[in-house]
């Protein structure tokens, strides 16, 4: 694929998303480093996968309700057990097309944990029903937080401080600190906005300041706190 600039790109994706609005449910920012035919390829993949996503949801979701079928009075709302449950069920979902693959249809196993300290047990038969749960099971929590708000509230400043960390630590050992700054933590969301030092805009920042390495390093970050930690950088 030729080279995009922030707002060719953005425009490719729009476009993207208006001749196949099943994409909608995918990041695709990782198409900009991708060439023509390897774009193409897993453009297909993806589209394949949104309709696989829809059939697997249709599957797993009566068990996922039942298993996380919990009133707030049977819930132990404390910091680690919403990190824990967070973990298992994200607010933001990353995959490799790789999965989405032949390969994906080989995974089998069962979900193991604790949903705020129950403990649940979800069997699955490929990756789509496995992500299909996690995403029925995210969207289980967002209820429990939005109608029992005050429950969680006490969580606020543990959770502030926990992504705060890990953004920090991060951001040093991928030796973008001297780059990006936290302008916002949104901790329920699980969600944190970076500024840039220079004070302009994302688009100008990687075009004309950030080398090639460090922006795959910032990339790189964002895959990896989405993965194994739940937690989502915005810009």
């Amino acid at each position: 694929m030729e080279d995009f600039g922030d707002k060719e790109f953005k425009d490719f994706l729009n476009k993207m998303y208006e001749q196949y609005p099943e994409l909608q449910n995918f990041n695709l920012d990782f198409l900009k480093e991708a060439d023509s035919s390897e774009a193409e390829e897993i453009v297909n993949v993806l589209r394949l996968a949104s309709f696989k996503f829809k059939e697997a949801e249709i599957t797993v979701k009566p068990e996922v309700d039942a298993q996380l079928d919990y009133s707030i009075e049977d819930l132990e709302v404390n910091l680690e057990n919403f990190l824990e449950t967070i973990t298992m069920f994200p607010f933001a979902l990353t995959i490799s097309s790789d999965l989405l693959k032949d390969s994906g249809s080989e995974i089998k196993g069962s979900l193991k944990g604790r949903f705020l300290g129950m403990y649940v047990n979800l069997k699955y038969n490929n990756i789509y029903e496995l992500l299909s749960i996690k995403k029925v099971g995210a969207m289980k929590l967002a209820n429990l937080l939005r109608n029992n708000f005050f429950k969680f509230l006490p969580l606020k400043d543990g959770l502030y401080s926990y992504i705060k960390t890990v953004i920090e630590a991060y951001l040093k050992y991928t030796g973008l600190e001297k780059h990006f700054e936290i302008e916002e933590i949104r901790e329920f969301n699980m969600v944190v906005k970076l500024k840039n030092t220079f004070g302009i805009s994302l688009e100008e920042y990687f075009e004309s300041i950030l080398t090639k390495e460090e922006a795959d390093k910032y990339y790189m970050m964002k895959a990896y706190l989405i993965s194994e930690f739940s937690i989502a950088i915005i810009e």
